[in-house]
């Protein structure tokens, strides 16, 4: 499952310039990964909260879009944070 969290933090982001962020923000953590199909010998992008899970799922053909290339073979895994402040309103 995703790792949804709200949290009242003071964050320091550094884009251009340094700014303090105050207030209550939802953090959403996932991961993209990319597969390869040797069959195919095709690659293809995913997002998923549990990569072990999709990669089994689409290799156990439960996935439409990957059916034909199974066996998937995990080529690359990255860590993404989403972050969004919250308006709450009273």
């Amino acid at each position: 499952t995703d790792k949804h969290r709200f949290v009242s933090v003071q964050l320091s982001v550094s884009l251009r310039k340094p700014r303090l962020l105050l207030g209550f923000y939802f953090l959403k953590m996932f991961y993209t990964y990319i597969l390869y199909s040797r069959k195919l010998n095709s690659f293809y992008k995913v997002e998923s909260g549990n990569v072990m899970n999709r990669l089994n799922r689409h290799n156990n053909r439960y996935e439409n879009v990957t059916q034909s290339g199974a066996p998937w073979a995990l080529v690359w895994k990255g860590e993404v944070i989403l972050l969004s402040r919250v308006n709450l309103k009273p």
